[in-house]
């Protein structure tokens, strides 16, 4: 993935996005609650969304360097 600037924000929808700051149209991920969950959460809506992207971005990053780290382990030299 590119290294350019990522945002979370909240869409006119209540739609909540992760985007790169220079691509407006295009969400990297999206979330969208159900009514039902939205009533539940109420004013924390967006705060559990962006939990939630956190989340995902620090597990993906994790998961990135673990098989940097294996391939640097498992690497053949000749």
């Amino acid at each position: 993935m590119s290294s350019s600037l990522l945002e979370i924000i909240r869409l006119d929808s209540g739609e909540i996005v992760l985007r790169r700051t220079d691509e407006e149209n295009k969400p990297l991920v999206s979330l969208t609650f159900s009514s039902e969950v939205q009533d539940f959460l109420g004013d924390y809506t967006e705060d559990v969304g962006n939990a939630m992207i956190n989340a995902g971005i620090q597990l993906a990053s994790k998961l990135y360097e673990q098989s940097v780290d294996q391939d640097e382990d498992n690497r053949i030299l000749h």
